[in-house]
Parts: C-alpha cells; sequence; structure tokens
C-alpha cells in the first residue's frame, strides 16, 4: 500500500535540504579525519593505556592531536575584524584539514548558499490551509523534534555516520529560522507567522549586521564539528590518567558551545527569549493578574411534592404498607407508594 503525498515542498526548499546534505558529507568527512587514531595505544577491549614492561606507554600520549588553534575573525577576508580586536573573542580550535580538504570546501561553500537563501527567502514561511505547497506550523515544529539529536549520543565513532551529521545539520539550520527551543517548545509565534496576516513578520527579520552575522555562522560550522572529536580526545586523555589533562586540555583547546547558540541569537535576534519570563511553565502568575476563577451555575433542584407530613407514624400504623423483605415478592421490588396526607378539616368557628 502507497500512501499519496499529500505537500508539495517548494522547489529552494528542496534545493536547501540537497544543500544541507552536502554540508553533513563535509562534516562527516572532517569529523571522521579528526577521530582517526584517537584510540592508538589503547586497548581496544578495556580502552586501557598498553605499557610496556617498564609501564611506560608504547604509545605516547600526544601522538593523536587533531586540533589546530585559528583566528577566526582572519579566516574570510569579507569578515575580518567581525569580532573586534579581542584575543578570547577571535582564537578558536579547529580540527586540522588533512585529507578531507575537498569535502569540507564544498560542504562551507553549500552552507553559504544555505544563508543566502534563507536571507533572501522565506523559505520556513508556514503554509495556511489552503495551500497545498510548503509545511505547516505543525510540521515545521515536527520536523524540529524529529531532526534534534541528544547531547548524550554514546561515544562510538561508527555512530556519527553521515545520517547524524545530516540530522545535525538540518536542525541547526531550522533552529536559527525557526526559533524554537527544545526547553521551551511552542508553536505560537510560529502559527501566527502566515501569508494571511500581514501583521505578523515572520521570525526570521532581517538581522542588523548581515557580516558579523555571517562570520558567527561560518565559523559555528567548524565548533559544531570540533565539539564532537573534543570527546574522544578527553577519552583519550582519561585513559591516560593525566591529574592535570582536564586543565592543560581547557588552556589548549579553545571551544566555546556558547558561540552556537550566539550564531542563531545574531540570525535570529528577536526570536531568542532573553530569559526565563518567556516560559509559561516557570512564569510567576502574580495574584492579581489571575482572574477569579467563574464557577458553574448551580444546577437547578429537581421539583419535588412536599413532604407528607406525619408519614412516618402513617407508615408504622400501615405494617401493609411496608415491602416485604422476600425478594420474590413483586413489592420487594417496587414498594406500593404512600398514602397521600388528607388533612382533618377544620371545626366551625364560634358564632
Amino acid at each position: 500500500m502507497r500512501l499519496a503525498v499529500r505537500v508539495t515542498l517548494p522547489a529552494r526548499l528542496v534545493e536547501w535540504f540537497a544543500m544541507a546534505h552536502e554540508v553533513a558529507v563535509g562534516a562527516h568527512a572532517l569529523f571522521a579525519q579528526g577521530v582517526r587514531g584517537w584510540d592508538e595505544g589503547l586497548d581496544p577491549e578495556s580502552h586501557k593505556v598498553i605499557r610496556d614492561e617498564h609501564g611506560a606507554p608504547v604509545v605516547s600520549k600526544m601522538a593523536y592531536w587533531p586540533f589546530e588553534t585559528y583566528d577566526r575573525t582572519l579566516e574570510n577576508p569579507l569578515y575580518a575584524r567581525c569580532f573586534g580586536d579581542s584575543e578570547a573573542q577571535s582564537r578558536r580550535s579547529r580540527v586540522k584539514l588533512v585529507d578531507a580538504t575537498e569535502a569540507w570546501r564544498a560542504a562551507e561553500a553549500a552552507h553559504r548558499r544555505m544563508l543566502d537563501m534563507e536571507a533572501h527567502h522565506e523559505l520556513f514561511l508556514p503554509r495556511d490551509a489552503q495551500s497545498k505547497e510548503g509545511l505547516t506550523a505543525a510540521e515545521l515544529g515536527g520536523l524540529f523534534l524529529l531532526t534534534n539529536l541528544s547531547d548524550n549520543w554514546a561515544k562510538r565513532t561508527e555512530l556519527f555516520d553521515l545520517d547524524f551529521w545530516t540530522l545535525r545539520i538540518v536542525h541547526f539550520g531550522l533552529e536559527r529560522n525557526l526559533g524554537l527551543r527544545m526547553n521551551q517548545f511552542c508553536l505560537d509565534a510560529l502559527a501566527r507567522a502566515s501569508p494571511n496576516s500581514p501583521a505578523e513578520p515572520f521570525l526570521r527579520h532581517s538581522f542588523p549586521d548581515p557580516m558579523r552575522s555571517r562570520c558567527w555562522l561560518e565559523n559555528a560550522l567548524h565548533c559544531i564539528v570540533a565539539l564532537k572529536v573534543y570527546l574522544f580526545l578527553k577519552l583519550r586523555w582519561a585513559a591516560y590518567d593525566d591529574a592535570k589533562g582536564e586543565q592543560v586540555l581547557n588552556e589548549q583547546v579553545l571551544l566555546d558551545r556558547h558561540d552556537i547558540e550566539q550564531s542563531k541569537a545574531h540570525w535570529l535576534p528577536s526570536a531568542r527569549p532573553k530569559s526565563t519570563e518567556t516560559s509559561p511553565i516557570v512564569k510567576p502568575l502574580q495574584a492579581v493578574e489571575v482572574p477569579p476563577l467563574p464557577l458553574p451555575p448551580p444546577a437547578a433542584a429537581p421539583v419535588a411534592a412536599p413532604p407528607a407530613l406525619h408519614a412516618a407514624p402513617l407508615a408504622i400504623k400501615q405494617p401493609t404498607l411496608s415491602a416485604p423483605s422476600s425478594p420474590s415478592c413483586p413489592l420487594a421490588r417496587h414498594p406500593p407508594p404512600r398514602r397521600p396526607y388528607q388533612p382533618s378539616p377544620c371545626p366551625p368557628c364560634p358564632g
């Protein structure tokens, strides 16, 4: 049984996904090159350091070092000094290019084309109910959730395959254009952005500083790959049981995952919440703002006949009216009605 396709993706969006796949190919190639040799000198079963008869490691810990330090403000002449002169902002670590140069350069070019399309076209504008082309707000939100990857990904190089990097690149593109967040997932702003509501602009506004925004995003691509390679460098150093290993790594490997968040914020400045007050879950409710809970109107009481006066004494005086206890008797299932009260006539008034 084949399911009919209900939605047709716009040609530009199809091209955007194709370019995202090309970026993923380059990211996968750079990652595979970066983790090559990370476990050299480690036992493949126990992941402990292989030592000689004197207790010295057979392979030096420093035999594997995949990173180089670069000035990200001078990487592209178009974005020269886009971060100013601060070394804390400009100096970063990235994976050294050895044999993945061709695939990575193609990925960088495809990533720039993705940014060009995002800047000039409303690729992720939710379609309305009447349109048959594009994705609805719910479908965009579903795509955002389905492409999200856990931070607790198992540290095995074979799991960071091409499929992983395709999901990672697509999700990164959705994040910077939709303004959605996993920890505060809400489609309200996305649902309000539609072709029939011109008063509500779409989330991806024009950025105030194109040079700075693109500089952030192009370097974020290096950061995304380097952070995954860094996981295996830390595993290697942990195996060598160096007491100062973590401190040395923090000094020599200049990576900051906040660079990725900053790149999305510069591309989509108005859609990133500035504080937790935007979350309906953690926003404190003030008593003056909470209206009183409307209570339902009281249900009308059923109209019943007024209770018979002296009903209990009459029931006692008339034992034949009480239902027998035998279940076979029909009166046990249907007790006879009580005799209505007949008031006695008033005595004649004197004179």
